[in-house]
Formats: C-alpha cells, structure tokens, sequence
C-alpha cells in the first residue's frame, strides 16, 4: 500500500480582504500568496493537485 499525506490550506480571512481592498487587488494578492506556496511544495517534492479560490491541495508522497 501506497502512503501520502493531503495538505488542504485555506487563506483566513479572505472575504475580509475582498471587501476590504477590492477585487482586483484581492484576487492579484490572492494568486500571489497560492504561487509562493506552490513554490514551497515544490521545493520540498510535493504536488500541488489543485487551487479553488483562496485554497490550495497538495500531496506528498510517503518518500517525501
């Protein structure tokens, strides 16, 4: 059998930011954040499987 850990992130607070900056400036400050992040589970040879809106899911193979 074949193990992985799921990494589920969500970005708190970002309806706040939404009404707070705008949409624009939210959804750029968004995509920046989850691009960073994606970076990160990269680097560490993971998979980022998919993003919705402020979250993110990844998977790290148990040789990770």
């Amino acid at each position: 059998m074949t193990q992985a850990t799921i990494l589920f992130a969500d970005i708190a607070g970002s309806t706040a930011l939404y009404e707070n900056i705008g949409d624009s400036q939210a959804e750029n400050l968004i995509n920046t954040i989850l691009a960073a992040l994606s970076g990160i589970v990269e680097e560490h040879n993971g998979l980022v499987i998919k993003t919705i809106g402020d979250e993110i899911m990844c998977q790290f193979s148990s040789s990770s």
